[in-house]
């Protein structure tokens, strides 16, 4: 591993500014800090391994499969890696992954779906989107899901994401999305739950996405959704655990039969924009 692969202490750190408008929920509560990323982790990352979540890693595997275009190969990194689910994926297809995260539970997640996954990262660390301790112009793909949302000056950190992406690179975003109205309440419902990380979540229409994307010299290309409806089959609780009244044979068919939604709704307008979570493209220009 030569020395540019590793976290380096002596860049400068992005200064930050006023961030953009956008909308927000909870909006009086402090973001969710590493603490409370940490005790989400805890609380889910068994499940996510579950037999009754397979559902739903099923839609996110495929959401991958349509989406991204991460090619062997390719410097990739991931920006908040959570449990590691995209970070695995990118390694599947042949790409050289680094990881991040701010929490030290969800790094520890990652490294074990990475293990479990029979895989190598390039290197998974602890730390801030806000201050990437990577070179200018070094990665080929950098994936930010489900961060921006959390985050006092999303502006910030998105400039220190395009920062080290290269020109003609990939950025991946993924974020609440302010026109799935129907959501909004889904999400106040998780948090009493303890469904979801403690604090406030900002919610970013796709128009006010593209225009801090603009901002920071990328170009929109391509978007997406995620998470159209809630699964047929069961209602999830805290832990993610499924709980249903029907017998098997009806929670399969009614899986499959969520899954084809699910696909359909992300990738058409105007379903795609009332997805919970909405997915950019976007490529850096020179």
């Amino acid at each position: 591993m030569t020395s540019v692969d590793k976290p380096v202490s002596h860049l400068t750190p992005v200064r930050p500014s006023a961030p953009f408008s956008t909308s927000v929920v909870n909006g009086g509560e402090k973001p969710p800090d590493s603490a409370d990323w940490d005790d989400y982790a805890q609380r889910t990352a068994a499940r996510k391994k579950a037999p009754d979540w397979a559902v739903l890693r099923e839609a996110r595997a495929s959401h991958y499969r349509d989406f991204f275009r991460i090619q062997p190969g390719e410097r990739v990194l991931d920006a908040g890696c959570g449990h590691g689910e995209y970070t695995v994926f990118a390694l599947r297809d042949g790409a050289r992954v680094w990881a991040i995260d701010t929490s030290k539970a969800m790094i520890a997640h990652t490294r074990r779906s990475i293990r479990e996954a029979g895989v190598r990262a390039e290197a998974v660390s602890e730390q801030s989107v806000l201050d990437i301790q990577y070179p200018a112009n070094y990665f080929d793909v950098v994936m930010n899901l489900s961060v921006l949302e959390t985050l006092n000056d999303p502006a910030a950190a998105l400039r220190e994401l395009v920062r080290i992406l290269r020109p003609g690179g990939q950025l991946y975003l993924d974020v609440c999305n302010a026109v799935a109205i129907h959501w909004h309440a889904c999400f106040r419902v998780m948090q009493f739950l303890r469904m979801g990380p403690a604090g406030h979540m900002r919610y970013f229409t796709p128009a006010e996405l593209k225009t801090m994307v603009r901002k920071t010299g990328c170009r929109p290309i391509e978007d997406s959704g995620m998470h159209f409806c809630p699964p047929f089959s069961g209602i999830y609780t805290a832990d993610l655990r499924r709980f249903t009244i029907l017998p098997e044979s009806l929670i399969r068919p009614l899986d499959r039969l969520y899954l084809a939604v699910e696909r359909q709704a992300r990738r058409h307008w105007p379903t795609r924009l009332l997805c919970h979570h909405y997915i950019l493209r976007a490529v850096k220009q020179s």
